[in-house]
């Protein structure tokens, strides 16, 4: 049970970070730039 419970909550993090990624791109992007040097 430990290991479903672990797979099931990477996958809903995964989820949740494309999720956001898909529907706020300017705000990761704006972030990945300005690390840049």
């Amino acid at each position: 049970m430990y290991y479903v419970h672990n797979f099931f909550l990477l996958h809903g993090f995964w989820f949740s970070f494309r999720f956001s990624f898909r529907f706020q791109p300017d705000s990761l992007t704006g972030i990945v730039g300005n690390n840049q040097p």
